[in-house]
C-alpha cells in the first residue's frame, strides 16, 4: 500500500534481485565451495542486477507517462539497490552462521590453495609461498556481522555510482514537443 510509484517499483525490483540471487548464491553453494568461490568472484562483475533495474526503471517510465527526471530515476535505482543488499547481507549472515558455519573456513582453504598453486606455477620460492600462507592463515576467518556491515557500506557506494549510471540511462525529463517528430 505504497502512495508513492518509484518507492513502490524500487521495493518491487530491489526484492526481485534479493531473490534472484539468493537462488543463484544457494545453487552455487550446493554445487560445493570451489562453485561457490567462483560465483562470488564471477557475481561482482556479471551485471544482472543491473539490467533488471533498468529494465525496471524503463517499465516506471513508462507507467509514468513516458518520463522520469534523473532525481526520480536515481531514487528509484538506489531504493532499489539498498532493497537488494539488505536482503543480501541477510542471506549472508545466515548462510555463513546458521545454514553451513564451516564455509568461511572452507572459502578461505579453496581460495588459498587456488592461491598457493598459483604461486608455485609462477616460480616463486617455496620459503616465499610458505611465509604468504603462515600470513594468510594467521587470523581466523569470520564472516560476522562487523564484517557484513562493513561490507554492506562499500556495496551501498559502490551501488550509489551503479544507480547514478542507470539513473542516466533510464531518465527522460519532460521537454518541449520536438519528440513527435
Amino acid at each position: 500500500s505504497m502512495k508513492n510509484p518509484i518507492q513502490a517499483a524500487a521495493l518491487r525490483y530491489g526484492v526481485i534481485a534479493g531473490i534472484i540471487w539468493t537462488v543463484l548464491t544457494f545453487g552455487a553453494w550446493a554445487m560445493g565451495v570451489s562453485a561457490l568461490a567462483g560465483f562470488s568472484m564471477v557475481g561482482a562483475f556479471v551485471p544482472v542486477i543491473i539490467g533488471l533495474f533498468i529494465y525496471g526503471g524503463i517499465e516506471l517510465k513508462k507507467s509514468q507517462g513516458g518520463f522520469l527526471t534523473f532525481k526520480n530515476a536515481l531514487q528509484f535505482a538506489f531504493l532499489a539497490y539498498v532493497v537488494f543488499e539488505l536482503i543480501n547481507a541477510v542471506v549472508t549472515y545466515l548462510l555463513y552462521n546458521v545454514i553451513d558455519p564451516s564455509l568461511t573456513a572452507q572459502l578461505l582453504e579453496t581460495t588459498l590453495s587456488k592461491m598457493e598453486s598459483f604461486m608455485e606455477k609462477s616460480g616463486v620460492p617455496a620459503g616465499d609461498i610458505e611465509k604468504a600462507m603462515e600470513k594468510a592463515t594467521a587470523e581466523e576467518p569470520k564472516t560476522n556481522l562487523k564484517n557484513i556491515f562493513m561490507g554492506l557500506g562499500f556495496a551501498l557506494i559502490w551501488s550509489f555510482v551503479k544507480s547514478l549510471i542507470i539513473a542516466v540511462i533510464i531518465r527522460k525529463e519532460p521537454q518541449p514537443n520536438f519528440d513527435q517528430l
